[in-house]
């Protein structure tokens, strides 16, 4: 946590009209490990300090959603960080049970999820960028691990990228030696260099043409009337 805090650095990452046509949505997946007879499988600490690396190379995951004049934004203050929800509890119920259920939802006693498909905000009037429940199977089992995501901050592949890197650098920390460094990656959260890789008859409308369409007037009626190609 130390050294997350230490590096983040102050930053805002505006938002696009397709981030906010999923701002509705959430991206909520339950992965379930089975163990396979470790005594410290998935520890605590491991999964917790492998999350704090892992966020080291996504900031944006601790940034909030702010709505200035229509546009929106992911602000990361260092100084007031949205830090995600990441908890943990334990369940009464064997994996054999869950996996014997063919991992239904209802296979546990209690909800794996800790929000509803829309997200709202929390105890604390934000809405967490990332919300992690880990649920400890009977006798030691297995794990059930709980992420979600608002869809406005990543994509599905985004999505996949972060756990993907989170398994990545949890494995890398289960060796307690740490005999190979493991290189801090760079992602990129900044929406422009999708558009500017986009062909130019692809590309949204700029600020003038959005204006144009918001307002009634012979320009808008004009452009309207137009074909996609003459305009």
């Amino acid at each position: 946590m130390d050294l997350f805090l230490k590096n983040i650095k102050s930053q805002t990452y505006a938002l696009n009209g397709w981030d906010f046509i999923s701002a509705f949505a959430n991206i909520p997946f339950t992965f379930y490990f089975k163990n396979p007879g470790q005594s410290d499988f998935m520890s605590s600490s491991l999964l917790r300090a492998s999350f704090l690396r892992t966020l080291q190379e996504f900031p944006i995951m601790a940034g909030h959603l702010v709505v200035r004049d229509t546009r929106g934004y992911i602000v990361v203050d260092k100084n007031n960080l949205n830090m995600p929800e990441y908890a943990e509890s334990q369940s009464c119920i064997d994996y054999k049970f869950v996996e014997a259920g063919k991992f239904s939802w209802d296979a546990l006693p209690h909800p794996v999820s800790t929000v509803t498909a829309v997200p709202s905000k929390g105890a604390n009037r934000n809405i967490k960028l990332v919300n992690v429940n880990v649920v400890r199977l009977r006798n030691n089992s297995g794990v059930a691990l709980f992420v979600n995501m608002p869809h406005y901050v990543v994509d599905g592949y985004g999505y996949a990228v972060f756990v993907r890197r989170w398994a990545e650098v949890c494995t890398w920390m289960h060796d307690d030696t740490y005999e190979n460094e493991l290189p801090l990656r760079e992602f990129v959260f900044d929406r422009a260099v999708v558009r500017d890789a986009m062909p130019t008859d692809m590309l949204p409308l700029d600020d003038a043409c959005t204006r144009m369409y918001e307002k009634t007037s012979t320009m808008g009626h004009l452009l309207a009337w137009m074909s996609p190609e003459t305009r």
